[in-house]
């Protein structure tokens, strides 16, 4: 055989072999890139919605549990929801507040015949010096028609406005 031809063969065999790693180094460094870019791209959809979540305020329900008991134990009575207007500040919006008033493990609820209206909502009720409601006569919610009604806490037994031994309330989301 031709020595030149010898000599040539592992050269050629050597580049093969660098071409081979180098492209297996930049396969490996692919995919690294890749995974960094996921993790990237995952935190950023989560600040995304983060920043989605509390743009959107969350509408809260006011749950009223009604007692026959004046100490509010055992199951309640009738349970009924107001659906306060836009969430905020100390001036709720004048709502009508006309109870779905539901006996717990019926089906069906039914309407309260009397017609309330008022200013109620999980801010005023949760209010630092002390919550609490204005119910009102009318549906403007009139100064001179409207009563400040105190509030016990979020989940304490209280009076019931609507003829019953005691009420408690909560929010729900």
């Amino acid at each position: 055989g031709d020595p030149s031809h010898s000599g040539a063969l592992p050269e050629t065999a050597q580049l093969i072999n660098m071409a081979m790693r180098l492209e297996i180094l930049i396969l490996v460094a692919a995919i690294l890139i890749q995974l960094f870019y996921v993790q990237i791209y995952e935190v950023f959809i989560s600040l995304k919605d983060l920043k989605g979540q509390s743009a959107k305020p969350q509408v809260e329900i006011i749950e009223v549990s009604e007692f026959h008991s004046s100490t509010c134990e055992g199951p309640p009575a009738r349970v009924w929801l107001i659906r306060p207007g836009s969430p905020g500040s100390e001036d709720a919006p004048c709502i009508s507040i006309r109870p779905e008033m539901k006996v717990p493990g019926a089906a069906g609820a039914g309407g309260l015949a009397e017609q309330l209206y008022g200013r109620v909502s999980c801010d005023t009720l949760r209010h630092e010096e002390g919550g609490f409601l204005d119910l009102c006569s009318d549906e403007s919610c009139s100064e001179a028609g409207c009563q400040r009604i105190p509030s016990v806490g979020e989940g304490e037994c209280g009076t019931s406005f609507l003829g019953f031994a005691a009420a408690s309330w909560r929010c729900i989301s």
